[in-house]
């Protein structure tokens, strides 16, 4: 009998359907090998069981004497395999009624059907990756843009573990310092600097904290890639600057107001990075209640994107409405917008916002403009993603709330850093965070978190 972590699992771990090839994986502690043994022949008349690690063997999957189909057996044995224990994996041909059939004799013969991210899990319970290089292989499979994927690299190399073991021992500093004290007395500490090493080491580790902090925006641009919104008045435009950018009619187009009633969305790839521009409905007085919330969205997402392009209509006078909502758009997100004067070719002299003095000039029924506003927004997203070089790791939501939590413990441990120093709360103080730090690489955490970070990968990872 073997434990649930132990037992023989397979899986497909390639794309149903798609290519010539499919590769089936089995892995297990103690049978995984006689599983397959035991509705395999191979070429060679031998047994898997009977041959080297990490060899190739020609050979079919047979049910009741008949073949199923041709394979290759890739053999890998314990201990040196990604999940630590055997594991077997199947190349047949990409067709469903094939992968199935193999995949129902495995069961047949004794293995079971993998979880979601399950091979991965043994791979971190058999202590080949720790938890978040383990997480690094679902953000490598699911990297949105070429520095995704290189951070995903990098973080399953042991980047962010790197990082967090710095971590480590930056309180482990902290915590030798203060526990030191317990044996000296005022003047002994003042005489060895107990106290300006404890400072000192304390105001490294809150700079290292903040800093991986301040890199959370960028990393999510790197992740997620960069999202756009466009927003503004009724026909200013919006939609007509939307399929430009995509270079295809992505938007509905129309001189009638409030053709845009919900958001529309439509992906480009910009130097690598996946970039989705959306397209929102225009703002106005007087909308009905569909339209309404439309509006409403339009600014929900104008807070929620990397960058906004707000584009006001040259060809005539604004209401006064309409200048008090541009105001705010202003005030709101000028760090992170692109100002867009449209329709330039027929502006009226009257027209005047505050805040759009050096706005670009554009006409899309010339065409005018629209390079200059690729341009402009090829810059914006390299400013998105500037620093992502520096940082070998994507923090997840997971991550992030740690990383919030030990700042927020940091703070409460600063108040200790008085005339009087608190050696004996330090201490207490550093322990806790250890046990955060020892979170995000799996040293400290339970099953339900174990459970929880695997299911968000599909079946056969």
């Amino acid at each position: 009998m073997f434990s649930r972590d132990d037992e023989a699992i397979v899986a497909l771990c390639t794309p149903r359907g798609h290519g010539a090839i499919a590769l089936i994986r089995i892995s297990g502690a103690g049978n995984a090998i006689a599983i397959v043994d035991s509705c395999a022949e191979l070429s060679s008349g031998k047994k898997l069981e009977s041959v080297p690690t990490h060899t190739i063997h020609h050979g079919f999957i047979v049910d009741s004497g008949k073949n199923i189909d041709e394979v290759l057996f890739l053999l890998t044995k314990a201990p040196k395999t990604f999940t630590g224990q055997d594991t077997v994996e199947i190349t047949s041909h990409n067709n469903p009624f094939i992968i199935d059939k193999i995949i129902e004799r495995l069961l047949q013969c004794g293995a079971r059907v993998a979880g979601r991210g399950e091979f991965t899990k043994r791979a971190f319970l058999n202590g080949k990756v720790d938890l978040s290089q383990a997480e690094a292989v679902h953000e490598l499979i699911c990297a949105k843009s070429e520095a995704a994927v290189g951070s995903a690299l990098a973080q399953l190399r042991g980047g962010l573990s790197h990082e967090m073991a710095e971590l480590e021992k930056q309180i482990l500093r902290l915590v030798t310092f203060a526990e030191a004290s317990f044996e000296f007395g005022e003047e002994e500490i003042s005489d060895v600097g107990h106290d300006e090493e404890l400072r000192s080491t304390f105001k490294e580790l809150s700079e290292h904290v903040h800093k991986i902090q301040e890199t959370f925006s960028c990393q999510r641009c790197v992740r997620d890639g960069v999202r756009v919104a466009i927003v503004g008045s009724v026909n200013a435009g919006k939609s007509t600057i939307l399929n430009s950018l995509v270079g295809r009619e992505r938007a509905i187009v129309s001189p009638e107001a409030g053709t845009t009633r919900d958001t529309v969305e439509a992906t480009i790839i910009q130097d690598g990075v996946f970039v989705t521009l959306v397209d929102t409905a225009g703002l106005r007085d007087g909308a009905g209640e569909i339209e309404a919330e439309g509006i409403r969205r339009s600014f929900e997402e104008a807070e929620a994107a990397d960058i906004v392009l707000v584009i006001a209509d040259s060809s005539r006078a604004c209401s006064a409405q309409e200048i008090s909502v541009y105001s705010d758009l202003v005030d709101r997100h000028s760090h992170k917008a692109i100002f867009v004067l449209s329709k330039f070719d027929i502006k009226n002299t009257e027209f005047k916002i505050p805040g759009f003095e050096n706005s670009l000039e554009i006409s899309a029924t010339s065409g005018d403009g629209i390079e200059k506003l690729k341009a402009e927004l090829c810059e914006k997203v390299r400013v998105c993603l500037d620093g992502s070089q520096e940082t070998p790791f994507l923090l997840n939501e997971r991550h992030r709330n740690i990383v919030e939590r030990i700042a927020k413990k940091l703070g409460t441990l600063g108040t200790f850093f008085g005339e009087d120093i608190r050696y004996e709360i330090i201490a207490h103080c550093c322990r806790e965070l250890l046990e955060e730090v020892a979170c995000i690489t799996g040293k400290n955490v339970g099953d339900r978190v174990i459970d929880q970070v695997f299911s968000t990968f599909c079946v056969g990872k």
